[in-house]
């Protein structure tokens, strides 16, 4: 009993180890050759429609090594060196991430815009080929598009590593042809709107008939001119008037300042254009009266 006991036992661990511990996978052969291929399709009604006319190109951003136990190290290539930055300083690492996390790192990768070392474009199939390409870890992207895929968005960049660990298969293996497809859902560009067929054009409205013009008025006749009045005959003139005699100036006292005697003004003004003469002259001579009643009474102070 007891002996069946010891091998029931034994049956069950032979069972359960081979489950507990990982079995190491073996190293790929570093001469085999690698090729990639993708897949680019979309999926309409559950069923998968190729998209053929895809200009696909990969270039290499990380070195990978793998050693005799299975243990892979990737080496990013030094132009992506600032992607440090991205990590707080630490190397970047592309072990376990996730399907978010490797597309936001293409995304990265990209903006370096490196060129490209394989390009294929996608068959009627849907497929593009890449053979006897070097190990590593690829940056896939789209680079045109035309036929079929033109009618959608250009894909979002991924990362690939060829070869690729298949951890879901028992045992686990390196895979030397890898088959990829894009990680994003593909959008479909919006379809152009069909230009509005246009209106078809009014009639144009017939021209009114023009109003018959009206008769001109006959022009009235001219009014006879006024007989033109004869100019009446000019008044005679009025004589002048003499002026009145101007009356002599009286001698200043001795004590008194001579003041000449005013000049009378005439009966009536004078009407002529002799008039201002006239005056001009009174005007002159009461001056030399004046000066003379000056002259000669200064001349009597001094001799007194």
């Amino acid at each position: 009993m007891k002996k069946r006991s010891i091998f029931l036992i034994g049956i069950i661990i032979m069972l359960i180890v081979p489950f507990t511990f990982p079995i190491a996978s073996a190293a790929p052969d570093n001469e085999s050759s690698n090729s990639l291929r993708v897949h680019y399709f979309v999926q309409i009604n559950g069923v998968n429609v190729s998209l053929p006319g895809a200009e696909i190109g990969i270039c290499r951003v990380a070195d990978l090594e793998i050693d005799q136990s299975g243990i892979a190290t990737y080496t990013l290539l030094p132009e992506y060196k600032e992607l440090k930055k991205y990590r707080d300083g630490r190397d970047v690492t592309f072990d376990g991430l996730s399907v978010t996390e490797s597309v936001d790192l293409a995304g990265r990768l990209s903006k370096y815009d490196p060129e490209s070392e394989y390009i294929s474009v996608t068959g009627a199939d849907g497929n593009a080929f890449f053979d006897n390409v070097p190990k590593g870890m690829y940056l896939v992207r789209e680079l045109s598009a035309g036929g079929k895929s033109g009618e959608y968005e250009l894909f979002d960049p991924y990362i690939i590593s060829v070869p690729l660990y298949m951890s879901e298969i028992q045992p686990a293996e390196w895979i030397s042809d890898v088959i990829s497809e894009p990680k994003t859902e593909i959008i479909k560009k919006p379809e152009p709107s069909e230009p509005s067929e246009p209106s078809e054009p009014s009639e144009p409205s017939e021209p009114s008939e023009p109003s018959e013009p009206s008769e001109p008025s006959e022009p009235s006749e001219p009014s006879e001119p006024s007989e033109v009045s004869e100019p009446s005959e000019p008044s005679e003139i009025e004589r002048e008037s003499e002026p009145s005699e101007l009356s002599k100036p009286s001698q200043p006292s001795e004590e008194s300042e001579p003041e000449p005697s005013e000049i009378s003004e005439p009966d009536e003004p004078f009407k002529t254009g002799y008039s201002g003469i006239i005056i001009l002259i009174i005007t002159l001579i009461a001056g030399i009266s004046f000066f003379l009643i000056f002259y000669f009474s200064t001349k009597k102070r001094g001799e007194s």
